[in-house]
C-alpha cells in the first residue's frame, strides 16, 4: 500500500505517520516544502524500519510525484 500525507511532515502527526507506516510495511510519501519536512535523522530511522518491512520513505515536493500511486492521502 502507498500512503501519502500533504503538508507540513515535520510536525508530530506527520512524523507519527512516517514512523507507523514503516513498522506496518506501508510505503510512506511525504509531500510538501522542503522546509517542512522530518528531521533527517527520524527519517534515516524509518528508511531502515521500513526496508526491512519491505516498504519505502519518500520524500518529495512534487504534489504529481505525491499522489501518483498512492491507495490514501
Amino acid at each position: 500500500l502507498n500512503f501519502t500525507f500533504f503538508g507540513d511532515a515535520r510536525n508530530n502527526i506527520g512524523n507519527s505517520l512516517m514512523v507507523v507506516c514503516a513498522k506496518l510495511g506501508i510505503n510512506f510519501t511525504a509531500c510538501g516544502p522542503k522546509e517542512q519536512m522530518p528531521a533527517e535523522d527520524l527519517v534515516e530511522t524509518c528508511k531502515k524500519i521500513a526496508a526491512e518491512n519491505g516498504s519505502t520513505i519518500t520524500l518529495t515536493d512534487d504534489v504529481k510525484v505525491g499522489a501518483t500511486a498512492a491507495h490514501a492521502i
